[in-house]
Order: C-alpha cells, then structure tokens, then sequence
C-alpha cells in the first residue's frame, strides 16, 4: 500500500471518565478523498482538534507526510503542510477576498509580518488572482467579504488553503449553511481536487460524502467502526444501525 499522506495511530483523548477518542487509526492516502461520518456526540470534533493540533491527545500518534506532528502546534502544522477550512468561517470579513488568500500566501514564509517591495506584492496579487479563479471567484477578488454569498465565503476558504500550499486538506464541514445551488458548486470544486490533493472530508451531507468520499470511515462514541468504499460502508449492518438507518439522526 502507498505510504499515507495523513495517518492518526490510535488516538486517544479523554475528559475525566469520557472517552471521547478511543484509539482511533485512520489513514488519508494520495490523491484520496476520506469521508470521516459519525452521529452527534461521535467525537468528530475533538478528532480534529487533534489532527489539525488545537487538542493535544492523551495517548497515539499523528503522521504527516511520514513526519510525527503530535508535539507540533496548530501553526507549524499548517507550515508542514496540513491546511484546514472550519466549520464557521475564519475569514477576515473587512478585507478583500484577494487580500484574505494574499494573507494565507504570505503565511508561508517565515517573514510572512514584515514588509514587501511592491514587486513581491504584486507577485502575491497574481498568485491570489489565480486560487480565486481556479474555485470561481476569479470575478469576486476585490469584494470585500463581507458582500459575499455564504456560498462565496465556503469557496473563498478554499482558495485560502490551496494558497498554503498543502499536502493535505482537512475540511470541516464545508457545505454547512449553503444552499442547494452553491452546495453543488462547492461539490464540483472539492471532487475537481481529486488526484490532486488529498483531503479528509468532515460532513453532514451523506449525498456529497457519497458522492465525494473514495473511503469513508464512521466515528460513532469515539471509536472506528468502519472503513471501506461507499458501497461498503452503506451495506455495513453496523453502520446502519448505528447511523445510517437512523434519518433524523445529524452528523
């Protein structure tokens, strides 16, 4: 099997009593889009901060790019390559779309606060001007953030990350809050990434994760109870009864 991109070895977090991760292990290989699902009070979310670096876990391992970050901080995680969108937007709302990702472009080096000549900055510009047209905004660059639909604000979160440069994406939730139209627009954008990058997909829509997802895994009270293809993870009995055949259940 390829080396993975992104690998958690048996995490674990616990709140006194509460074991809310229970030696989770997942793995996001290149080019792959991973589905992680799970039920309300899965542990979905306290799984992220411990990827993404914000939750430090009591116990296991997290790989990037075969590197261990587990010690590493949420900004030198994102240095290494672990770019991330948030389930409530992280934009800078009185600024520029082009001026957010420019922000994310500058992240990237190590002098990323101090001054450029108007020549770095108009290298930016260009570099900006292009993540913006590659996820439709191309048009919206001088908007400022706060005039954008929710649905332009998902995209431009997008851009963002690609502006990091990652080896790996996680989204949380990305079609949270968007209408119909702009969902399947934002679909459109993360499957084009397919190949490309790999991604971990954190999502309440089972249309999209189902249609997105290469693998999915199901987190349900803070342990894996499967991994497999789509197709598998639907005929799984467990799965079903866990999650899947529960309608007015939310992830």
């Amino acid at each position: 099997m390829t080396d993975a991109v992104l690998r958690l070895e048996r995490l674990t977090k616990r709140y006194g009593a509460l074991v809310v991760s229970d030696e989770v292990s997942v793995d996001v290989r290149p080019g792959e889009i991973h589905a992680l699902i799970g039920p309300n009070g899965a542990g979905k979310t306290t799984l992220i901060g411990q990827i993404a670096g914000r939750v430090a876990p009591d116990a296991g391992r997290v790989f990037l790019a075969g590197e261990d970050v587990t010690a590493l901080p949420a900004a030198t995680r994102a240095r290494r390559g672990l770019a991330r969108t948030f389930q409530i937007s992280a934009l800078v709302s009185d600024v520029t779309a082009r001026e957010n990702v420019v922000l994310a472009i500058r992240s990237r080096s190590p002098g990323r606060l101090m001054p450029v000549p108007w020549f770095g900055a108009r290298r930016f510009d260009e570099e900006a001007g292009a993540r913006l047209t590659e996820v439709g905004l191309g048009d919206r660059a001088d908007v400022i953030v706060s005039s954008l639909s929710h649905g332009e604000r998902r995209a431009l979160e997008l851009a963002a990350a690609l502006a990091l440069q990652p080896k790996v994406l996680l989204l949380d939730e990305p079609l949270a809050g968007v209408g119909k139209d702009e969902s399947r627009a934002i679909v459109k954008l993360i499957g084009g990434l397919r190949g490309r990058i790999p991604m971990l997909l954190v999502e309440h829509d089972m249309d999209a994760v189902f249609r997105l997802a290469d693998r999915i895994s199901v987190l349900v009270y803070g342990r894996i109870v499967a991994t497999g293809t789509p197709s598998e993870v639907r005929a799984d009995p467990l799965v079903r009864s866990a999650y899947l055949g529960e309608e007015d259940a939310a992830c």
